[in-house]
């Protein structure tokens, strides 16, 4: 689920690689201390009834500043820092050697849709719509998700809006909008995620005044989410190494 190798997945837990082998293959059953340090590294933890995603924005900002998108180290990176030099991602000086792995494992480790704070809302427009409405009641905000990764020559159908609002209650009154419910589902849907002091950092204006997200925080958004989100980031990505 969390697309690691073996190796990956001992590298950013500090075990051994032969541990997550016999584990894997039944040989030996973990301690409780390996098996929750596996969970973590994979991204997810146990919450005594089920094992669910772990989503940590720390590992975004983290990502962030070590690709220069942040100026000021974020709270919390020594430990994002550790795991990505066990990994293979950055060396011991802070020079990342695997961009597109790092922007990758940090979005994998701050799943969308578990973000703290996340509100989803039916709608049916699309984001640069919300957007001047949002403008006009003097809300800030930034555009990121995959109408962002579009913008940025991802060639897929946009179908999630996603939103930093700097006030989500004030957000939804201005659009008219009435959160989901959770169970509920709708095939067109806005998310809203409050700034954090880092998702705001280097958002941009356009000509029409959309506010759109840094172009690496939509990137670490696209690997956060799903399905085809996760494609048009890998295919923003992808732009940029062939530049």
């Amino acid at each position: 689920m969390a697309s690691l190798s073996m190796t990956e997945l001992a590298r950013l837990a500090d075990v051994s690689l032969s541990t997550v082998s016999r584990a894997e293959n039944g040989k030996i059953v973990p301690t409780a201390d390996t098996y929750l340090a596996l969970l973590r590294a994979a991204g997810f933890v146990d919450d005594g009834e089920r094992v669910v995603p772990l989503s940590r924005p720390s590992a975004v900002w983290t990502a962030r500043w070590l690709v220069e998108d942040l100026p000021d180290k974020p709270h919390d990176a020594d430990g994002w820092v550790a795991a990505w030099q066990r990994a293979g991602l950055v060396a011991d000086d802070l020079d990342v050697l695997d961009y597109e792995g790092l922007l990758f494992r940090a979005g994998r480790s701050a799943v969308l849709v578990d973000r703290p704070g996340i509100v989803t809302a039916p709608v049916r427009e699309l984001a640069p719509q919300m957007a001047t409405r949002l403008g006009g009641a003097g809300i800030e905000y930034a555009v990121t998700g995959d109408e962002a990764l579009e913008r940025l020559g991802a060639p897929i159908v946009t179908v999630w809006p996603v939103v930093y609002v700097s006030d989500i209650r004030a957000a939804l009154t201005a659009l008219d909008l009435v959160p989901q419910l959770p169970g509920e589902w709708s095939p067109r849907r806005v998310s809203f995620l409050p700034f954090d002091g880092s998702s705001e950092v280097g958002r941009t204006q356009t000509d029409d005044g959309v506010w759109w997200a840094s172009p690496v925080q939509a990137v670490l958004d696209g690997y956060g989410g799903y399905g085809r989100m996760t494609e048009q980031a890998e295919a923003v990505v992808g732009t940029w190494d062939a530049a």
